[in-house]
């Protein structure tokens, strides 16, 4: 997604109105393979960011995929293969 935002000292644009709109758009008109809601946050520091990370996506990655090749079907396990480059 390109998007274009501009403001100016009479009709100003905060950062906060631009992600609210954008996620509300992004909710109502969601990409065909999404997997969850829209949702943008802004960090503090760049720690805050690599935990953020670390349990929100990094984590249930990799459980996913190892939890997959012990239990998951046939079918499964081929589609789960895919992420095996995410949790490098």
């Amino acid at each position: 997604m390109i998007s274009h935002c501009t403001s100016s000292s009479v009709n100003p644009v905060t950062w906060k109105t631009y992600f609210d709109q954008l996620t509300e758009y992004q909710n109502k008109d969601p990409y065909g393979k999404r997997v969850g809601k829209a949702s943008l946050k802004f960090h503090k520091s760049m720690g805050s960011y690599e935990r953020a990370y670390k349990y929100k996506s990094s984590m249930p990655t990799k459980a996913l995929y190892y939890a997959s090749r012990v239990i998951g079907t046939k079918n499964y396990k081929q589609s789960i293969n895919q992420l095996s480059d995410a949790i490098v």
